[in-house]
């Protein structure tokens, strides 16, 4: 691999964009094809894969644990964040299930009376439809496939029509 080929894998580790990656490696962007040949090239591919895998590995990215985060958010309940008189507990005493299930977290303190601090607290839940969505596609709990029925006896009616025809000698019309 030459030296801007290596520059461009370790652009294109940065976004994942192969036409950006070959801009800021130094290739022509008036050459459109530029990023397609690029990423064509055997040595250049298999140089983008090995970055990646060890990426994969080093984050402990698996099918598994994208799974379990997805399911956390699914089935994360808002109460876990309080106590067993209604107060707030502290983030670092929220279990994993629970955290991942809080998008945002905004505590507001004012001042009531002499000495009285109010404490209001704005919880912003995960986006719970889209991760049970996430997981219904996954499990293909959607019948998503359009079934067209009939198309036999459409082609046997086609393969009759023809028949008819070439007995006819292909006269008429």
């Amino acid at each position: 691999m030459t030296a801007r080929q290596r520059l461009f894998v370790a652009e294109y580790l940065k976004d994942l964009n192969a036409t950006q990656a070959a801009a800021r490696a130094g290739y022509s962007e008036k050459a459109k094809s530029t990023p397609c040949w690029l990423m064509a090239n055997e040595a250049v591919r298999a140089e983008i894969e090995k970055a990646l895998a060890a990426r994969v590995e080093k984050l402990e990215i698996t099918a598994e644990r994208v799974l379990a985060a997805i399911a956390d958010v699914a089935f994360g309940d808002v109460r876990d964040v309080f106590d067993a008189e209604g107060a707030l507990k502290a983030p670092s005493e929220w279990d994993e299930r629970t955290a991942a299930g809080v998008a945002g977290l905004e505590i507001i303190t004012s001042a009531k009376a002499k000495g009285e601090v109010v404490h209001v607290a704005k919880i912003k839940r995960a986006d719970r439809l889209r991760a049970l969505d996430m997981l219904a596609r996954h499990h293909s709990l959607y019948n998503d496939r359009l079934e067209i029925k009939g198309l036999e006896a459409l082609s046997e009616r086609l393969a009759r029509a023809k028949a008819r025809k070439a007995g006819d000698g292909g006269a008429g019309g």
